[in-house]
């Protein structure tokens, strides 16, 4: 029986301090009163603010974190507590950030006060200046809008890297006298012949070289013939979308009719 009252004894406390309650608090500093802090519940993400007298309301329970920030302070948590729980009202005191000038550089001039005078006496910005020259196009000559590069000068390791640098002969870069849309169908012509001229590589990394003799029964001999046979805009559009089943299927529907051609 003892074990039983004991038990309903500890079972109410528990649920007596565990009733989420308001908290009345103050919060001030050394100066005085501190108004529109931030005042957060951290253990159920509740917040308010102090009003312009310092006063805050708001819900907690035994053993919650409170955050208090204010600019001009350093942030401080309080966990709440049985005393912090059973007083009307607390009092925080806040820390007051100390702001301090770690130098200050005075240098002698010999201004007058005089708009007129000390405009010329003033240093020039160098970096201003430059910079405003840098955007003057006023004397730039229509030779300057135009650079090219030779395709011969870069390195074989970047010819490899990008297949558009092998193409031999000038390559517009920026600023070009072509008009944008100029531009844009000569960059969409170049592509187009890089990519249809290295088609064939890509079809035999698709299908892989031994498939060619095994499965598709091609000579080794005539696979370069048998793609440029096979290539037409359906298997450059497969390819371009990396449609690589599509690719196989339509090969080995054309082997049929090449290796009929060969034979006979």
């Amino acid at each position: 029986m003892r074990k039983i009252t004991l038990f309903i004894c500890l079972f109410i406390t528990i649920q007596i301090f565990a009733q989420r309650s308001t908290i009345q608090g103050v919060i001030s500093d050394n100066i005085g009163i501190v108004a529109n802090a931030h005042v957060v519940n951290i253990t159920s993400m509740e917040g308010t603010f102090s009003d312009t007298k310092g006063y805050f309301n708001i819900n907690a329970q035994l053993g919650d974190i409170l955050q208090i920030t204010s600019i001009q302070h350093y942030n401080k948590n309080i966990k709440v507590s049985s005393i912090s729980m059973g007083r009307k009202k607390i009092n925080i005191l806040l820390e007051i950030q100390e702001q301090i000038l770690e130098e200050i550089e005075v240098k002698k001039t010999q201004l007058i006060q005089s708009l007129s005078a000390d405009s010329k006496k003033t240093p020039e910005n160098k970096g201003k200046s430059k910079s405003e020259k840098a955007r003057n196009f006023e004397n730039a000559k229509a030779t300057d809008n135009v650079i090219m590069a030779s395709a011969s000068e870069k390195s074989a390791a970047e010819r490899k890297t990008d297949p558009v640098l092998a193409f031999e002969g000038l390559t517009l870069l920026k600023f070009s006298l072509f008009t944008s849309k100029e531009e844009k169908r000569l960059e969409q012509r170049i592509k187009k012949q890089v990519f249809r001229d290295h088609l064939p590589e890509r079809i035999i990394t698709i299908v892989g070289k031994e498939n060619f003799t095994n499965k598709l029964n091609i000579p080794e001999e005539q696979v370069l013939n048998f793609i440029n046979y096979s290539i037409d805009e359906e298997i450059e559009n497969n390819v371009q979308r990396e449609e690589h089943l599509k690719v196989i299927e339509n090969l080995k529907i054309k082997s049929v009719n090449y290796l009929k051609e060969l034979g006979g």
